[in-house]
Order: C-alpha cells, then structure tokens, then sequence
C-alpha cells in the first residue's frame, strides 16, 4: 500500500516513454572485447554482465560509469539526447569509464538483454538507494562507490561531475577517512555531507551533520550569512530543534535578504513544520476516516503562527485527498493555498510541479467553480513558461495545452481553441516529443468537434 508520508503531489505530466533499446551483441571473449562505436558520445557496454563489467574495470584499470535510469523518465531521455551524445561527454567517459546502462523498471518491449539485468538492477537499487532518476553511480576499477549524483546535467554539468568522481579529493570514502584521522576540512565539509546522504550513509550523516552546524553556529554573521550556507542549511534542516531552524524561523528576513527572494526562509520553515506536525497525523489517520483538521491546526498553532499553521493543514489536506482520491476536495484546498499565500513566481520547478496538479485536476474535476479559481492562476503559468530556461524550456506548450483544456471544460471554447492552436505550433517548435504533441493535436481535433478532451468519468 502506498503511504501518505512518500507519496508525491507533484506527478509527471505526459513522462510516458518509449523503452530504451539495448542491443546485446554475443562476442568469443566479451572481458578483452573493445566495443566499437560509430556515433558520437558515450561507448556504452551492452553484452555484459555486472560481474563482468566489474572484471573488465579491474582489467583495464577504470572506473565504472552505471546510469540508472527508467523508460518513463524524461530527464533520461534529454541526458541520451543532449548530454551522452555530446563529443566532449564521450572523450572524458571513454578514455576513463567503462559505462553501463541500467534500466531500473521493465516494459513489455524490453529485450534479452535488460531482461538479464532485472536482478541487478534491483540488487543496484536497493543497496545504492536509486531513489530518482536518473541517478549516476561511480565505482572505482575495484568496484567500490566512490561517488554519486542524480538529475539532468547539462554537459558541462556532467563533465564536472565525472571529473569529480575520478578526483581522490571528492571521493566520500577518501575524505570520510580523512574526517575521522581528525581532519576536519570545513570548506569541502558540504560535499562530504551531500554525498553522505546521497549514498545512504545514516551511520555519519547525523554526526557529520551536527558537527557542521555547531562550526556553522560559531561564524560570526557577516560569514555565517551567506547564499551558499543558507542553501545548504536549507537543503538539510530536518528538525525544528535544530540550531539552524531559528535563523528561518520565526524572522527570516535575513535569509531572504541573502537569498535575494521573499518568502525563502518561510518555505524551508514549512517544510520542517509540516515533517514535525503534519507527518504524524496523518500516519495517525491512515486507513481511518478523514481526519479532524482543527485538531492539526490547534496542535501547529500553539507552537507556531497562525499562518504556518494554516499552510500546515492545507499541506495535508491536499495529501490526504490525493492519497483516496478526493480530486475536488483536493482542488478546492490547493486553490484555497494559492488564492491565500500564492506561489514562487520566480520558480520554474515551482510552476511545472502546480500545471501537473491543475492537469490532474482538470481531468477529474467537473467543479466550475473551482476550475474557473485553477484557470485564475493557471494564467501566470503559461505567461511565465514563454521564458522560462533550461530544463523547462520545452514546458510552455503542456502548460498552454492544460489552461487551454481548463478554459474548454468552463465553456469558454473559443479562447480555448486559440491557445490549443498556440500548444500546437510551440509544441513543434520547441520540439517536444512526438507523443506529447500528437496528444496536444488530438485534443485541438476534439475541441474543433465539441467533444470533450477528458475523461468522461470526471466527477
């Protein structure tokens, strides 16, 4: 059974891709093979198993490049095309990885050969801990997991980071071992940590935590108060009774002034609150009926203000209704979050994560009322996705093509129709691919029928 504590709200919106083809090709003596490549990019070794490939690492004196991916996985995709295909990508990882895909999922149309993989990649997954993806594993040529990082990264990007992983100073065990001699190298502490958690590492992660917020603490302001210290505390503060929680609670304004962003400070304070607070009432209440809301707010509220408390309850309410599958009651408090606190506009992750929510919504909402509030704010969305950059530069046409379905279903056809007609020759001009767009033409069709673009079992 899914639980309330890990499931996300923010679901991929059209993700579904087709199946990585591997091509396994039987060779006499597959451990001194050299696996020729015509195209540019990545070698990828693809008739080995993990056994072998970690013979052949050993052989040749390389380290081992494994990228963890899923056949629905969009940002899997854009590394194939924009990242392994890359020259500069190939020269680095060839000259010193022997590199392996692994496809963490299955489909009906896999081959023999990722078939053969299924164990591993399982057995990979678990003892790694590949909880996203994509995730990239680095093993030395003796086979040990020297680093790891996940997400798209752009070539550049990946560069640094396979460059990284060949560097004896960035890899976790070597500066791990350096800590506990007593060397305590404060400056590269984050990367330790990072890659503490990344690699699953409970045993250090705590007293490596805890031992750099007490140096943290001990900063004079103008050095503790910095853009890449918030950032990190930001991305670790887990407790309110943590020392850090008070410099984002319950004035943050600091943060905020360092971050250059209003409201920065309140949304890690949200997060921690709601772990504290909201996490176990609804662990409480599951498998039960609905839950008495006034009773996680008087609990949030007697230790925090009013409005976290607020932003606390409605946090909950959304994963509670998502959770059984009460879409209206869900679209009513995620719109009674936006109309009350709104959302980072100047985030493009923020903006993707909220048109997948009106998606889901529009597809299984019938409310007017409240499809009419979604279309409200849906509008900053679709204006804001004409510019936005890098991995979210292809967006704009799904956003356009979700307000255009919302602005369908109230009624208002003819607006309708031109932004669908707009989702249509963005989508093409922007490339997205060819399934999205096909979907994107087809509900243009339905419209110019007047016949609905949703599912007719929406409530």
């Amino acid at each position: 059974m899914k639980s309330l504590l890990v499931m996300s709200l923010s679901v991929p919106l059209f993700l579904q891709a087709q199946v990585a083809k591997l091509h396994a090709q039987p060779i006499d003596n597959p451990i001194n093979s050299t696996i020729k490549n015509v195209e540019p990019g990545i070698v990828w070794v693809d008739n080995l198993n993990w056994q072998q490939v970690k013979k052949k690492a050993k052989k040749e004196n390389k380290y081992i490049f494994v990228d963890c991916h899923a056949t629905w996985c969009k940002p899997c995709k854009q590394m194939d095309k924009e990242v392994y295909a890359n020259d500069s990508v190939g020269d680095l990882l060839n000259a010193n990885f022997i590199s392996v895909k692994v496809q963490m999922d299955s489909a009906k149309a896999d081959n023999a050969f990722t078939k053969s993989w299924y164990k591993t990649a399982r057995e990979i997954g678990a003892t790694y801990r590949v909880a996203a993806y994509p995730t990239y594993l680095f093993f030395s040529p003796d086979g040990e997991l020297v680093y790891k990082e996940s997400g798209y990264k752009a070539p550049d990007q990946f560069i640094l980071v396979a460059r990284d992983a060949l560097n004896p100073s960035k890899q976790y065990y070597v500066l791990l071992k350096a800590y506990k001699k007593g060397k305590k190298d404060f400056a590269h502490m984050p990367e330790l940590i990072r890659m503490s958690k990344q690699l699953g590492d409970s045993t250090n992660y705590l007293p490596l935590l805890t031992d750099y917020y007490s140096y943290l603490h001990s900063l004079d302001k103008d050095k503790l108060y910095t853009k890449e210290n918030m950032e990190f505390i930001a991305s670790t503060l887990d407790k309110p009774d943590q020392t850090p929680f008070s410099l984002f609670y319950p004035d943050g304004s600091a943060v905020d002034k360092v971050m250059g962003k209003e409201g920065y400070a309140q949304k890690v304070a949200d997060r921690v609150i709601f772990k504290e607070k909201a996490n176990p009432f609804l662990s409480a209440a599951e498998g039960k009926a609905e839950p008495d809301w006034n009773i996680l707010y008087n609990n949030t509220a007697k230790d925090y203000k009013a409005d976290y408390a607020d932003r606390t309850v409605l946090d909950a309410k959304m994963r509670w209704y998502y959770f059984y599958g009460d879409m209206l009651k869900y679209a009513i408090a995620l719109n009674d979050k936006m109309e009350k606190y709104g959302s980072d506009t100047t985030s493009s992750g923020e903006d993707f994560k909220l048109n997948n929510q009106a998606f889901l919504i529009w597809q299984q909402v019938k409310d007017i009322a409240e499809l009419k509030r979604i279309i409200g704010w849906m509008t900053g969305i679709v204006r804001r996705g004409e510019n936005a950059t890098g991995f979210y530069t292809e967006y704009w046409p799904y956003y356009m093509d979700t307000y255009a379905n919302l602005l369908y279903k109230v009624g208002e056809t003819a607006e309708a129709l031109k932004w669908q007609e707009l989702a249509v020759a963005k989508g093409k001009e922007r490339g997205i691919d060819n399934g999205t767009l096909k979907t994107i033409e087809e509900n243009l069709e339905l419209m110019k029928k007047g016949e609905p673009t949703w599912p007719t079992e929406a409530k």
